[in-house]
Order: structure tokens, then sequence, then C-alpha cells
């Protein structure tokens, strides 16, 4: 699938990061739009807005849409983004108390198979040592695995 780089809600999302009380003539606004729709991922992914959501990269978006024609076709149900994780740690010098909020991890994707399987999908196109320990520590906490498209 091929996606449109500009749309009304990526322009929206734009312009709503201009801080309040900003004055600028419209060619200086022109210009801050275009460089904005420009910007580039620190890997390279370039954003974008499908049905009116944010995607951070066409890869993303592309898996997007394969997932919602899944899910009209009957093979997947439950389709959620962003599922998000928190990351826990275990004080083993403290007792019998609570485990410690340490972070989150926000997957890409989760879905639930015919067979009742939960999967969790992630799009990646550079594994960051950061990514690599949180898929590990979420795989470990909750005891599930992480796709990776």
């Amino acid at each position: 699938m091929m996606y449109r780089k500009s749309t009304p809600a990526l322009d929206a999302q734009i312009m709503a990061s201009i801080p309040r009380g900003t004055v600028m003539s419209a060619e200086e606004l022109l210009a801050f739009v275009a460089r904005e729709r420009n910007k580039r991922h620190k890997y390279g992914a370039r954003a974008v807005v499908v049905d009116g959501i944010r995607f951070a990269s066409t890869r993303e978006a592309n898996r997007y849409g394969e997932l919602r024609m899944l899910e009209r076709a009957g093979e997947i149900r439950d389709l959620t983004l962003q599922p998000r994780f928190e990351l826990h740690a275990h004080l083993l010098s403290i007792v019998h108390k609570p485990p410690v909020a340490i972070g989150a991890y926000l997957a890409d994707f989760a879905y639930v198979t015919k067979d009742g399987t939960t999967v969790i999908e992630d799009c990646k196109g550079f594994r960051t040592p950061l990514y690599r320990w949180k898929k590990k520590h979420v795989e470990a906490e909750y005891g599930v695995r992480i796709v990776e498209i």
C-alpha cells in the first residue's frame, strides 16, 4: 500500500506543535510546516498517517493495513494499537514489598488469533540495545513472546 506523505491529520499535528502565542507570517508558517513534514526519524523511518492514526514508519502502517484486513476476514480479533506493558523491578533487599515500576514498553500491535493465542508484534527496522533489553524484560515478566516484523 502507498500512503500520502501529508494529510490533514498530519498537518493538524504539526500546527498543534506550535507553542501558543507564537507569531509568524504566512510565509514563515508555510516554511515551518514544510520543514516539519520533511523531518526524518533518527533511523530513516518516515511518519505516516492512516485512518487518522499516526504511525512511526511505513512498515508499521503497512502492517496495520494487513492486520485490519485479517480482522475483517475473521482471522484475528481484538486488534490493539500501542499496547503498553509496565516494567517492574523486584527488589531483593526488601522482603514482601510490591515490585517497583521502572518504565514501560510500547509494542506496535496486539491481537488474538482464531485459536485464542495472544500475539504481540513490533515492527522493527533497527534493534537498539534498549529495545532488546525491554523486549527480554517484557517476555520474562509477562510470559509472552514478541514477534518482530
